[in-house]
C-alpha cells in the first residue's frame, strides 16, 4: 500500500509540473491574447494592431477568440515575425457564432499587412456589405512595399469569402517563400495580384471557389447576379508588369474564374508547376495582351469544358479559348484530361513553343454558332509545336471543328505522333517552310469532304504509319529516316 501511494504521490507531482508548464507557456511574453470585443459591432483595429505590434517587436503569436472581430479601417495590423490564429470554423457558418471570422467593412484602408516571417491560421476573413462585387475594397493582404515584400509566410486553414481583392503584392516588393495550404478562397475581382515573387510560391491542398459565399446566402438570385458579373472579369492568379512570378501549386482545385491565370503586358510567369483540377472556368492561362507564361512552366491535371460559368441561367456559349498564348509564350501540357472547350483549344500569336503529350481532349467547337473553331490555331509565324500520344475530339457533325491549323510557319518546326483524332472537318492543315513530322496518327469520324493532311510549302517532311479514314489533300515532299 505505501508502494501504491508513493506511486500516486509521484503522478500527482508530475501533473502538477506538467499544469505548471502550461501556465507557464500560456502566460509566455510570446503568446499575446489581445482584448477584443469580437461582438460583430465594436471596432477592434486598433486592439488588434497595439497586439500586432507588440508581438513583432517580441517575436510571438497572438492568439484569437471565437466570434466576430470587425475590422473597421481605424487601422492597418501589420504583422512581421508574429502569427495570427484563430479558432477556425466551417466557412458557410450562416449564424456567425463558431469560430474565429474577421468581418472587414472599409473601402479605403488595408487590413493587414505582411512583411517578413508571419503565419496566419484558423480565420474566417468575410465582407458582409459587398454586395454586388463592384465595390473595390482594398486587398485583404498587402505588402510592405519597395523590399518590403510578403516574405517567409505561411497560410493555413483559413477561408476568404466576398473578397474584391485577396493578396496583392507591390513590383520590387521582391515577395517570396510563400506557403499557402487546405484553405477556401474566392474574390469577385483578383484573389492573388501578383509581381516580382522571386523564390517560389507554393499552394497545395486548396479550394479556389465562391461556393461558401453561396452557401451563406442560400443562392439568393442577387447574390448568383454578383458573381455571375465577377465571373466575367475575375482572375485566380493575375500576374501583372515586373519581374518573374514563380508559382508551384498542387492538389488544388479551382472553380468559377473568368481567366485563371492572367498575364498583362510586361508580366512574365516562369518556372512554375500547376497540377490542378480545373472547373468551370472561361480561359485557363491568357497573355495575350503582351505578357508572357514561359515555356519552363509544366502544367498538368484536369479541367471541365472551358466555358464562362453562370449561376441561375443557361451556360453561355462564347469563344475564348481555354489557352490564348500572346507573342512568344510558350506551354507545356502533359498528362492532362479535358472536356475541351467551346471555342478554340489553343490559340497562339506568334514566337510560340507548344509541347502536348499524354493528353485528352474529348470536344472542341462545342459552341457550334458558325465560326471556325481549332483544336491548335496558330495565327502568325514561328513557331514550335509538338503533339504526342494524345486523343484529342471536336463536337460531331459540324463543319466548324478543325484540328491543327499552322498558318504560316516560316520558321518552327511541326511534330504530330501517335495521335488520334475524332470528328473534325480538318486535322492537319496550313503552310511551312521547314520540318514536319507526321507518324503513327489515326483519325475516325473525319467528316465526308473533309481532309485529313492539307499542307504546302517549301518544308520537307517525315510521314509515315498515319491511318487516316480519309485521305490527305497535300503532303510536302518527303525525306526518308
Amino acid at each position: 500500500m505505501k508502494s501504491f501511494g508513493r506511486q500516486v504521490s509521484f503522478v500527482l507531482v508530475l501533473l502538477f509540473i506538467a499544469k505548471a508548464n502550461l501556465q507557464a507557456s500560456d502566460n509566455s511574453p510570446s503568446i499575446i491574447y489581445p482584448h477584443l470585443a469580437a461582438d460583430g459591432v465594436t471596432s477592434d483595429d486598433a486592439a488588434l494592431a497595439d497586439a500586432a505590434r507588440r508581438c513583432g517587436e517580441r517575436g510571438g503569436k497572438i492568439v484569437l477568440p471565437a466570434g466576430n472581430i470587425l475590422l473597421t479601417g481605424e487601422a492597418t495590423i501589420t504583422l512581421t515575425h508574429c502569427a495570427l490564429i484563430g479558432v477556425g470554423a466551417p466557412g458557410a457558418d450562416r449564424t456567425g457564432t463558431l469560430g474565429t471570422t474577421i468581418l472587414l467593412t472599409s473601402e479605403t484602408v488595408a487590413p493587414f499587412r505582411l512583411e517578413t516571417g508571419w503565419l496566419i491560421s484558423g480565420i474566417n476573413f468575410y465582407w458582409p456589405d459587398q454586395k454586388t462585387g463592384r465595390t473595390p475594397y482594398p486587398p485583404l493582404f498587402s505588402d510592405g512595399g519597395i523590399h518590403r515584400g510578403f516574405l517567409h509566410g505561411v497560410i493555413n486553414n483559413i477561408v476568404l469569402i466576398n473578397a474584391y481583392d485577396g493578396m496583392t503584392t507591390t513590383p520590387g516588393g521582391n515577395s517570396g517563400d510563400v506557403k499557402i495550404s487546405n484553405s477556401t478562397m474566392w474574390a469577385y475581382h483578383y484573389l492573388f495580384n501578383l509581381t516580382n515573387t522571386g523564390d517560389s510560391w507554393a499552394l497545395s491542398n486548396n479550394r479556389f471557389t465562391p461556393g461558401p459565399l453561396l452557401t451563406l446566402c442560400r443562392f439568393a438570385s442577387d447574390c448568383e447576379a454578383a458573381i455571375n458579373e465577377g465571373n466575367r472579369v475575375n482572375a485566380l492568379f493575375h500576374i501583372t508588369a515586373g519581374k518573374t512570378v514563380t508559382l508551384v501549386v498542387d492538389n488544388t482545385e479551382t472553380f468559377s474564374w473568368r481567366y485563371g491565370i492572367l498575364i498583362d503586358e510586361g508580366g512574365m510567369l516562369g518556372a512554375s508547376i500547376f497540377n490542378v483540377a480545373w472547373d468551370g472556368m472561361g480561359t485557363l492561362i491568357d497573355s495575350s495582351s503582351g505578357g508572357v507564361y514561359a515555356f519552363q512552366n509544366s502544367f498538368s491535371g484536369s479541367m471541365s469544358t472551358c466555358a464562362i460559368v453562370v449561376y441561375g441561367a443557361s451556360e453561355t456559349t462564347g469563344n475564348s479559348p481555354c489557352f490564348n498564348l500572346g507573342p512568344d509564350s510558350g506551354l507545356v501540357i502533359h498528362d492532362f484530361r479535358s472536356d475541351g472547350s467551346r471555342g478554340d483549344w489553343i490559340r497562339a500569336a506568334g514566337g510560340n513553343v507548344i509541347d502536348v503529350n499524354n493528353v485528352d481532349v474529348s470536344v472542341v467547337g462545342g459552341a457550334d454558332d458558325g465560326q471556325d473553331y481549332y483544336l491548335i490555331s496558330l495565327l502568325k509565324p514561328t513557331n514550335q509545336l509538338t503533339v504526342r500520344n494524345s486523343r484529342l475530339g471536336a463536337v460531331r457533325n459540324s463543319r466548324h471543328a478543325h484540328g491543327i491549323e499552322l498558318g504560316t510557319n516560316t520558321m518552327g518546326y511541326t511534330v504530330v505522333q501517335d495521335c488520334v483524332f475524332d470528328g473534325f472537318e480538318s486535322i492537319i492543315s496550313g503552310t511551312t517552310n521547314n520540318r514536319v513530322v507526321l507518324t503513327g496518327n489515326t483519325s475516325f469520324n473525319t467528316l465526308p469532304g473533309g481532309t485529313s493532311v492539307d499542307l504546302k510549302g517549301s518544308g520537307k517532311m517525315l510521314y509515315s504509319a498515319n491511318l487516316w479514314d480519309v485521305p490527305p489533300a497535300s503532303l510536302l515532299p518527303r525525306e526518308s529516316n
